[in-house]
Order: C-alpha cells, then structure tokens, then sequence
C-alpha cells in the first residue's frame, strides 16, 4: 500500500465512523421520544430521558465532528489532523477487537517516517491545501511582466 492510499483510507474510515455515530444518534434521539409517549402521565421522568439522552446525543454530535474534522485535515496532509488521529486510534486500542486491530495499523502507519515526511512537507506548501488555480493565479499576466514587449512604436524608458 502507497503512502497517499494509507493516508486516504484511513481519512475515509474517519469519515464512516462518523457517519456510523451520526446514525447511532438519531437512535438515542428516538429513546426520549417513545418515553414521552408511553408514559404521558409521569413527565418528570420524560423530562429526565429527554435530558440524559440529550447529553448523550450532544456528545456523539461532538465526537462525530471531530471525526469529520480529523478527516478533511487528514485528506490535506496537515499534521495536527495526523497527531489526533493518533490520539483516536489510541483511545480505539480499548474497543477489543476490532478497534485495536485499527488503532494499532493506523499507529503503525501514521508513525512511519516517510509518512511524517508527508505530513511535515505538507504543513510547508500552502496550509497543506493545493489548488490548481492557484498555480496560474500566482504567474503575472503577460501585461504586468518586465520583459520588453515586440509592439511597434516608440519605446519609453
């Protein structure tokens, strides 16, 4: 596997992971609501679920963010996106065993010297961001160039 297909896979397996706990959410969303629902006559305990659940929700949006975060500035090589993603795939050791079958390729990976180089060269050219235009934008127009110009006519020095 190349250096750019590494790093591309695991910035797409941010990407699912937080589309996995985006949908994960929308199910503990779901828990206040058929509470609500079957006991209309005790609100209090609604309003508890509703809060709880809540919290929950509010965090798992949170992490589903960084996810998604992570990702993008994993796919434009920038090296804070390398360091928590580090610091994801250590915390995903514990999720025994998938989770440390990943974290620990991912720790191999992102450790590797060439793959620092990539990231370090990256965080020099442009903010880790590449744009085409910008490669034509940044040459001067013929007009604005010191070269004599091959126009008849007088010449003014």
């Amino acid at each position: 596997m190349s250096r750019d297909d590494g790093i591309k896979l695991i910035a797409i397996y941010h990407f699912v992971i937080a589309g996995l706990i985006l949908l994960g959410t929308l199910f503990i969303l779901a828990i206040p609501l058929f509470a609500v629902v079957a006991s209309p006559a005790d609100p209090r305990g609604a309003f508890v679920a509703l809060l709880v659940m809540g919290s929950i929700f509010l965090v798992l949006v949170l992490l589903a963010i960084l996810y998604i975060a992570t990702g993008v500035g994993l796919w434009r090589r920038q090296e804070w996106a390398r360091w928590v993603t580090i610091v994801l795939a250590v915390l995903g050791l514990f999720n025994v065993p998938i989770g440390t079958v990943i974290g620990l390729f991912i720790l191999w990976f992102l450790l590797r010297d060439d793959v620092q180089a990539e990231f370090r060269a990256s965080d020099r050219r442009d903010d880790g961001r590449y744009h085409a235009a910008h490669d034509l934008r940044s040459q001067p127009r013929p007009e604005e160039r010191d070269e004599p110009r091959d126009e008849p006519g007088p010449r003014h020095e």
